[in-house]
């Protein structure tokens, strides 16, 4: 969690924190739908050609969604291939794990319906579901399911149940019919004088010679609520001394039994809790039942169902789950994964929404950063998946590394070896081969290593090159520099002030030092008499004194922000006629040319020139190219290429058209393609835009 951004928002007044609040809902939105179009694309996949029976992710993504993202899937599956995803799934995953994949896609009104029409059935009537189903909903929702099954099968439902119930049944359904046509109460208020009331009338019903008046314990607990009867249930015990719970087990039996004991459970879930134990009790477990009853379940429920459970059994539903022998494999798997109650927001697209903006943008701010911390969780498995494929396909591979930004791929990165104990990067290498393996590890490997790697390649040579190091220095932000100082100094143990320190000597190296400080103004203000002091300066010294050691340079070159270099320039093209980068072109060679151009340019054009230089007509320096491509980000690459194409005329594209093979010009053309789709707008500009 980003305390920082937090505190940014705590000081923001309403209305930012308004808007800012609505920016990051569309951003929210945008990834949902993201999620929504990459999730029916692999689901597609791993149903046909591509990772074929791979049912771990096909868990992954139907049992780690709240009904509401399922929703956004099951829309954009239709449009994609025109079938809803239970039509897909339906097809081509059987059995339990089939079922519960498809239960899992039902909305809880749909889900109910399908459960009262299984019980229901003209040729088996099961109580039991029945029970179960009004039970675990509240009186809303049982008035929700009663609608969608009457308009589904064109009768009335308390009239089925009346007939299905028949003589045997007659007491338990009108219970249930008490419960579904809402006659139950919900109050979470319950009187002391009522509960010692109703207590004597259930005594004095169960004292009759022939058994118990079933019509007055029907009466009292298929209308009180569950906080009323939990209260009875106390007072009977204590003027009686018996458990309430007893009684109905030893005068009653069969399915009147299991409806009224179902009545004295505190809460719904509580119910769902113990019916899951009973459906696992004994050598083999009722499949059916834990589908009905998991399936019914929400997700934001889930935890307070595992916590009964324990409570009711002393073991933990998972470990039981575990043990189980009926449940194997997938659906194995998949019951796991519903009861670890996990989705991409991390439950937060259930939380409450705060009063205040602050707090509202503030949860906002945390759903989206879980979605995106989410796909780099999927990105990781979706690696390892394709690694363990055979034979392996480098397609997918550039498919998945070249979409992204370096930033995800380094959560990509971190992910991975948590799940798998293993470096991307590594696993990359050993599924790759030649210049192909160079460009795409590179692309993967994070950029403050592959930065603190080049560094310590240049500090490590016979002659040191310092003006390679300034060029990389002078264009990177303060906070890449700093990323690769602590880096450089956790990979080399060796500081690398120290080291700089120590190993450089050339004429380059104060400026080295300034740089390495990253103390760059990174702000958009300018000071226009500053720039204009400063332009009549640099024309008066002279390009030759701008590389010296000259402190005034050093402050403007080190210190002074993006723009105001700019404003710099600016001016100096307005008096003298000429652009500062004019004048180095003109009048400087060699390395103090590339250095004064590092320090001058704007950073994407500098890449851009240096771009250029490698794909110079007569010797192209291929694995030069490839690594400054590899070394930008994408949002940087497609800047870069706009500028290579308006000073060159040609694109990047079209130039190395016939200098690669195809899996390396796609790699490349891809990684310069469009920006990463999970890439937002960074938090600081939202909030330094617009008016914030």
């Amino acid at each position: 969690m980003d305390y920082r951004k937090f505190v940014l928002i705590n000081r923001m007044d309403d209305l930012t924190a308004e808007k800012l609040y609505y920016s990051l809902e569309n951003d929210i939105l945008h990834l949902k739908s993201l999620l929504a179009k990459n999730d029916s694309t692999l689901i597609h996949r791993i149903l046909t050609h591509y990772m074929k029976d791979d049912d771990d992710l096909l868990v992954e993504v139907i049992c780690n969604r709240t009904k509401n993202q399922l929703a956004l899937l099951s829309k954009e599956c239709s449009a994609q291939y025109h079938k809803t995803l239970e039509e897909v799934l339906r097809k081509d995953v059987g059995g339990s794990f089939g079922k519960i994949m498809n239960y899992s896609l039902m909305d809880r009104d749909e889900f109910g319906a399908f459960i009262l029409s299984k019980a229901l059935n003209r040729e088996v009537f099961d109580p039991d579901a029945i029970i179960d189903l009004a039970n675990s909903r509240t009186n809303a929702e049982l008035n929700s399911i009663k609608l969608k099954w009457e308009s589904q099968n064109n009768c009335n439902l308390v009239d089925v149940l009346t007939k299905k119930g028949g003589k045997y049944n007659r007491k338990m359904c009108k219970i249930v019919i008490n419960q579904i046509l809402g006659k139950k109460s919900e109050s979470t208020e319950a009187s002391l004088l009522k509960a010692l009331n109703l207590s004597k009338k259930l005594y004095k019903a169960s004292k009759l010679k022939t058994g118990i008046d079933e019509e007055t314990f029907v009466k009292i607990l298929s209308v009180e609520s569950r906080k009323q009867i939990d209260l009875i249930q106390g007072e009977f015990y204590k003027e009686y001394n018996m458990c309430l719970k007893d009684l109905i087990k030893k005068k009653t039996s069969g399915n009147l039994e299991n409806a009224l004991l179902a009545l004295l459970h505190p809460t719904s879930l509580e119910y769902v809790a113990m019916a899951l134990g009973q459906s696992m009790i004994g050598f083999g477990a009722d499949v059916e039942r834990v589908l009905r009853l998991l399936g019914g379940v929400e997700k934001e429920d889930m935890p307070e169902v595992c916590e009964c459970y324990v409570d009711v059994y002393g073991v933990s539903l998972k470990k039981k789950i575990l043990r189980e022998n009926l449940f194997v494999g997938e659906f194995k798997k998949a019951l796991l994964a519903l009861l670890n109650a996990n989705d991409p927001t991390n439950g937060l697209e259930r939380e409450p929404s705060p009063a205040s903006m602050c707090e509202k943008a503030k949860l906002a701010f945390r759903e989206r950063e879980a979605i995106r911390n989410y796909f780099a969780k999927r990105d990781a498995m979706i690696f390892k998946r394709l690694f363990e494929g055979v034979p392996f396909d480098e397609n997918e591979l550039v498919e998945i590394v070249c979409h992204r930004s370096k930033t995800h791929l380094e959560k990509v990165e971190k992910c991975y070896s948590e799940l798998y104990n293993r470096m991307l990067v590594c696993d990359v290498k050993e599924h790759t081969e030649g210049k192909f393996k160079d460009f795409i590890t590179k692309v993967v490997r994070p950029r403050c290593h592959l930065d603190a790697m080049s560094l310590n390649e240049i500090l490590n040579s016979t002659v040191i090159n310092e003006s390679l190091i300034v060029k990389s220095l002078a264009t990177w932000s303060n906070e890449r520099i700093r990323k690769l100082i602590k880096k450089y100094d956790y990979v080399y143990q060796v500081p690398l002030l120290e080291r700089l320190n120590k190993d450089l000597s050339g004429k380059y190296k104060w400026l080295i030092l300034e740089l390495v400080k990253a103390t760059r103004n990174e702000g958009d203000e300018i000071d226009l008499v500053e720039a204009k002091a400063s332009a009549e300066i640099f024309f008066m010294a002279g390009p030759d004194c701008w590389i010296s050691n000259e402190d005034y340079f050093i402050e403007i070159f080190t210190k002074s922000s993006r723009k105001q270099i700019e404003a710099i320039n600016s001016e100096y093209e307005k008096m003298y006629h000429k652009t500062i980068q004019d004048s180095i072109d003109g009048e400087i060679y060699g390395d103090n040319k590339e250095v004064l151009l590092a320090l001058t340019c704007d950073p994407m054009k500098f890449y851009a020139r240096q771009l250029r230089k490698a794909l110079k007509i007569f010797h192209v320096d291929e694995d030069e190219v490839l690594s400054q491509i590899a070394n930008l980000d994408k949002s940087e690459s497609e800047i870069v290429a706009k500028h290579y194409f308006s000073r060159n005329g040609k694109s990047i594209e079209g130039k190395i058209s016939g200098l690669f093979d195809d899996k390396i010009r796609k790699a490349v053309n891809t990684w310069m393609a469009k920006n990463d789709e999970l890439e937002m707008h960074s938090f600081e500009h939202r909030i330094g835009s617009d008016g914030f």
